[in-house]
């Protein structure tokens, strides 16, 4: 048995043991709290039973005032006056000892009355009904008999041939009180004599005197009782005692106490075997219920922290409890982990291969859709980055092809400027030949000077291009640089990614070790990407350099050009002296031949310098177009 289980059962043990010792003390609470409910109750009972009993009194003080009055020897006797006959007449119809009577003449003297007879109670103040006073409690009826006299008869409330055989019938103590004090009683004391003229409990007359019932327990000499007091109303309805009926607990609780003793006793031995019983349906059910699908929830944990999630338990949902459905949860966390990893594997390893047009294919929800954004984030930065690239390398391969042929088309001035200056040698050798034809060959001269002229201001407009295109073109190596740098702050961005999911990887533990292998995808990912950057810097910064000695080169050029324009200018003016002075021939062919000479040097030096250029440009246009393609391998 697994330890959860032992200890589940050492549980259900002391949980069934506490239980049943709870239900016997329940059990003996409630037979306790019953019999003192039975209790009450009884004594409620009896209180209306006495009440009932002590009603008989108000009949029976009420049939004997009638067939007294009704007895013809009654008028005699009052109006006679005659003592013997008005006793002979009450004691033929009463015999008991609780009953009193008296009778008086017309002028209201008294006859004759019983010893028991309340004192001062005449035919003139008789309360006709129950009544109190001159220390006694009674039921008294009183009437005139025409206009001869009157009569009084009565019950007295202390009739114990009443109230002892409702004790002898209930088993009840009974009592009837005037005011808070004991009138008549059955409870007696420890010599047998009745416990009459003692107060009732104080607390108890204030509530029961105030018109209120009480219910509950009362100590009398000594002895504690279930008791009921009810309030005792005179004719006039006021309140002159109460009805006491009350039940001694002392041996009821001692034969409740042996029933509980019997009871436990019984129960010991059932409870053993009922928790055995449970235990062992406890265990089985915990097994089934708790135990099993808990191993299946830990192996299938393990399996996750592991970094496997094709494993699935079998009977994944055989419960509907929160077990059940913890199983079931912990299966569709399995599930949704498994998808958003291949979701994201897959998006990492299309971004990997240059394909970002790819998206994330699965819905993430809660902590999860930051995943989510942070692929979306990335592949959208790197399509605009990428694009930006596509469209400065477009600008960079038009811009180099510009540049490759104008610098073609000025290395060909240069070469017919040396084809130019070879055949003005030719025409000066033919000058310093021929004197003669001096005035001819002037003419001719000018005429070549003007050519050179042009071609000179044609190849200088070249140039000017030229240097306006290498200006452009260092203007957008300038700017792929700020974009290098675009993508090597995005590529330091994402290495700072990968650094922190690495970083919360380890601190995840075991259950990281997927996101560590995404984090190392992507920190890989933006090394290529800084490594491709600082290629194509590198790439950059050397057609730059280039660039820029082309610029050089062609600020010499236009220079040296403009030495040239001079030269021809001063040649003109020397063939138009030339032209107004043929003494002066030989000298002026003289600086002639020298300056051609000159300009010879300079020409195959600037023919030499635009071909250099134009190689220049053909390695930078190609340079252009490799960067091009590379950038077309990225999807966006």
């Amino acid at each position: 048995m697994s330890k959860i289980g032992t200890n589940l059962l050492v549980i259900i043990l002391v949980t069934v043991v506490a239980v049943a010792a709870m239900v016997i003390m329940l059990a003996t609470q409630s037979l306790i709290g019953l019999s003192n409910n039975i209790l009450d109750e009884q004594a409620s009972s009896s209180v209306s039973i006495m009440q009932s009993d002590y009603g008989e009194l108000d009949v029976e003080a009420d049939y004997l005032f009638n067939i007294i009055g009704e007895d013809p020897a009654l008028q005699t006797a009052l109006s006679s006056a005659d003592a013997d006959a008005a006793r002979a007449v009450y004691e033929s119809y009463a015999s008991d000892e609780s009953s009193f009577g008296a009778f008086f003449a017309a002028d209201g003297a008294l006859i004759w009355q019983t010893e028991n007879s309340p004192e001062g109670l005449t035919a003139a103040n008789a309360p006709n009904g129950l009544a109190s006073g001159s220390g006694r409690m009674y039921y008294c009826y009183a009437k005139e008999i025409n206009g001869v006299g009157s009569y009084l008869v009565g019950y007295d409330l202390r009739a114990y041939e009443y109230l002892d055989p409702i004790r002898e019938k209930t088993g009840g103590q009974f009592t009837v009180f005037m005011g808070d004090v004991r009138y008549a009683t059955t409870i007696t004391d420890e010599r047998g004599t009745r416990f009459e003229g003692t107060n009732m409990d104080p607390a108890i007359a204030e509530q029961v005197l105030g018109g209120n019932t009480y219910n509950g327990e009362a100590v009398i000499n000594g002895i504690t009782y279930n008791v009921c007091y009810e309030p005792l109303y005179d004719v006039n309805g006021s309140i002159i005692g109460a009805y006491f009926g009350g039940y001694d607990t002392t041996t009821v609780k001692s034969l409740l106490g042996d029933k509980v003793v019997l009871m436990i006793a019984a129960g010991a031995g059932a409870g053993i075997v009922a928790c055995v019983i449970a235990a062992m349906l406890c265990l089985f059910f915990i097994r089934k219920k708790i135990l099993d699908p808990v191993k299946r929830i830990s192996v299938m944990t393990e399996e996750i922290a592991a970094g496997n999630f094709s494993y699935r338990p079998e009977n994944i949902s055989n419960t509907k409890d929160e077990v059940g459905r913890l199983l079931t949860s912990v299966d569709s966390m399995r599930d949704s982990l498994s998808l958003y990893i291949n979701d994201i594997s897959n998006v990492m390893h299309s971004m990997a291969e240059g394909d970002f047009t790819v998206r994330p294919e699965v819905e993430y929800v809660g902590d999860f859709t930051e995943l989510s954004d942070s692929a979306l984030q990335i592949s959208d930065h790197m399509r605009r980055m990428i694009d930006n690239i596509h469209i400065t390398s477009d600008h960079v391969y038009n811009g180099s092809s510009q540049s490759a042929e104008g610098s073609n088309a000025l290395a060909d001035g240069a070469t017919r400027q040396a084809a130019a200056i070879e055949q003005l040698s030719s025409t000066l050798g033919d000058i310093s030949t021929h004197v003669h034809e001096t005035a001819e060959n002037a003419r001719g001269a000018r005429t070549l000077a003007d050519n050179a002229s042009d071609v000179l201001s044609e190849q200088n407009r070249h140039m000017e291009q030229m240097v306006a295109s290498m200006g452009r073109i260092a203007d957008t190596s300038e700017k792929i640089g700020a974009i290098i740098k675009t993508i090597n702050d995005i590529a330091f961005q994402t290495n700072i990614l990968a650094l922190n999911a690495a970083i919360e990887s380890a601190r995840a533990g075991e259950a990281g070790k997927g996101f560590a292998v995404v984090a190392d995808e992507v920190r890989n990912l933006a090394a290529k990407s800084a490594e491709s950057a600082n290629d194509t810097v590198a790439l950059i910064n050397a057609a730059t350099e280039a660039v820029e000695e082309g610029r050089q080169i062609a600020d010499r050029n236009a220079q040296c050009l403009d030495q040239v324009v001079e030269i021809f200018g001063e040649t003109k003016r020397m063939v138009d002296d030339i032209s107004t002075a043929a003494e002066s021939q030989s000298n002026a062919i003289s600086q002639i031949t020298n300056g051609l000479s000159e300009i010879s040097d300079v020409v195959q030096h600037n023919s030499a310098a635009a071909q250099q250029i134009a190689a220049s440009c053909q390695q930078l246009n190609a340079q252009a177009l490799e960067l091009r393609e590379d950038v077309k391998q990225f999807r966006i």
